[in-house]
């Protein structure tokens, strides 16, 4: 199953020449959106670094969910010589890996 990107995507700009207004549409968007979570659902933003590419590089995560308090912040380093694209792999991986070693797997769709 295919999802077309959300509407407001095409709005917020690029993280590298976002507009201050740009910045609030994101804020609120995410806010929006976390506040229309139900208790069944866990909201993760992930990401991966490189410094050069290939160089050395780490991933990380932070997940939101009702009986996630704190919000759990993962962080890794990934390889000394490793690729972006290896890196941002490796942040789904690790909410991946949480959900399942926290075994919350089941309580959030």
């Amino acid at each position: 199953m295919t999802q077309s990107k959300p509407l407001y995507w095409s709005r917020i700009g690029n993280s590298k020449s976002r507009t201050n207004e740009q910045q609030e549409l994101c804020q609120e968007t995410i806010n929006q959106l976390m506040g229309d979570c139900t208790q069944e659902q866990a909201i993760s933003f992930t990401d991966g670094s490189c410094l050069g590419n290939p160089g050395p590089c780490g991933a990380g995560a932070i997940i939101y969910a009702e009986h996630i308090k704190p919000a759990a912040r993962l962080h890794r380093p990934v390889a000394q010589r490793g690729s972006i694209l290896l890196a941002e792999l490796i942040a789904i991986l690790k909410f991946l890996e949480y959900c399942i070693t926290e075994n919350i797997y089941n309580a959030i769709q």
